[in-house]
């Protein structure tokens, strides 16, 4: 029975388990019907590349691996739904299917699930667990499996070495730096900050029922243009748009009294610091600052856009991210895993509110031979009240923006006023 090691961020993953699902989910749309074949040979395969996919995560008081499961097949790894819903019926069910929960400690660490409507179009449904990487790694899984599925369509054999995926240690990140990169992020600030208890989503008591929901809300390619001139005028970054509207969203929804700063997370992928980008291990290299822009938002989203911005370009010239991950693993490295465990779910200072971008969604990648995508985003783990999270995902000039969140049906009106406040933001930017 083979084992694997599990790295650093597996385990704070798996221990950030009370504040998120642990989780990434993606949808893809389809004009027409894949090859299910294929699609079968191309998940099993995809198994094989990635072989944590089919273990389970186990530990004891010392230490913590990933073990081989004694049996996993492709019925444990895909599975098909025929429906003849439509509309909202059908969304619900996308939504029942996004929302399945993954248990680590039994495995497999994956699910594909079709969803085949009236036998005329398919929608697939995947859920990776974030243990096994960040969401750059989910996009890396995505282009892995059309590869695999393209390869099945034609016959054709693979040619390419995937080894490398295997090399999930955080060691790809630190073999390029310099002793003068050690200096410089070892004696710069962590960037992280306990957010007032007092700047947070105003869920209902924990003693009421709550449920999984995926909130969705598109931008379209023309619109997604206006923003993109809009950040390239300003000098900023979609990022520092993103977190920008995001401040005045809360600024404008929660019955803020207090006169403290709100705190975003913003996630820094480790991958900006690692020279051959072309072979990096299928893993978790996403750390993160928290952005604090002080009381003053500004008087408009142009002037909060111009704080986030310079906030940002300070954070970024001191190597953001890598000092916390730094000492992680050093912790890691002194301590058993109780010991381990112990500390990151009494200190690891987890943001009640905070935002995701997972990029672009490249489409000569994200392709199924034939097969039109008619859409696609990803995101990351639904979360438990109080935590709240706004999610960023482009495809083919399209902005997905979404909220994973269980929530009471009392406050899912909340949620979906938040999303929509957020896209008003964005949308006073438009011309017109």
């Amino acid at each position: 029975m083979n084992h694997y090691k599990a790295e650093v961020w597996d385990k704070i993953q798996k221990n950030v388990e009370l504040f998120h699902d642990h989780c990434l989910h993606g949808v893809i749309r389809f004009d027409d019907l894949l090859d299910v074949e294929a699609l079968r040979k191309a998940v099993l395969k995809t198994s094989t590349l990635i072989p944590i996919i089919k273990c389970r995560f186990v530990s004891n008081r010392k230490n913590a691996q990933w073990e081989e499961m004694n049996k996993c097949t492709i019925n444990d790894l895909f599975s098909i739904v025929e429906t003849q819903l439509s509309g909202l019926e059908e969304e619900k069910q996308i939504e029942s299917m996004m929302t399945h929960k993954i248990d680590e400690t039994t495995g497999p660490q994956l699910s594909v699930k079709l969803l085949r409507n009236n036998n005329r179009n398919d929608t697939l449904c995947i859920n990776l667990n974030h243990m096994i990487c960040d969401g750059a790694g989910f996009k890396q899984y995505l282009y892995l499996l059309c590869s695999q599925y393209n390869l099945a369509i034609t016959g054709k054999k693979e040619t390419k070495d995937y080894a490398f995926l295997q090399q999930r240690s955080d060691h790809q990140v630190y073999s390029d730096l310099t002793f003068k990169d050690y200096w410089k992020f070892l004696t710069n600030p962590f960037y992280l900050e306990k957010q007032s208890p007092a700047i947070r989503i105003p869920f209902s008591p924990d003693s009421q029922e709550i449920h999984p929901h995926i909130l969705s809300s598109t931008i379209p390619g023309k619109q997604l243009e206006h923003l993109i001139a809009y950040t390239e005028r300003n000098h900023c970054t979609m990022n520092d748009l993103f977190m920008a509207a995001m401040y005045r969203t809360i600024h404008q929804e929660l019955p803020i009294t207090a006169t403290v700063p709100i705190l975003l997370s913003c996630p820094i992928d480790l991958r900006r610091y690692i020279k051959d980008k072309q072979h990096i291990g299928l893993c978790n290299l996403t750390s993160s600052v928290w952005c604090n822009i002080g009381v003053d938002l500004g008087k408009d989203l142009t002037e909060t856009t111009q704080k986030v911005r310079d906030k940002m370009e300070r954070i970024k010239k001191g190597y953001p991210g890598l000092k916390n991950f730094y000492f992680l693993n050093a912790l890691m490295r002194l301590h058993s895993y109780a010991a381990f465990e112990k500390r990151i779910k009494q200190n690891f200072p987890n943001p009640l509110i905070g935002i995701t971008n997972t990029g672009i969604l490249e489409s000569k990648d994200l392709s199924f031979k034939d097969v039109r995508i008619k859409s696609a985003f990803i995101n990351g783990s639904i979360k438990y009240p109080p935590y709240f999270q706004i999610a960023f995902s482009t495809y083919e000039k399209e902005l997905t923006i979404s909220i994973n969140q269980y929530c009471t049906d009392k406050d899912l009106p909340k949620i979906e006023t938040l999303l929509s406040s957020y896209r008003s933001q964005l949308e006073s930017l438009m011309p017109g």
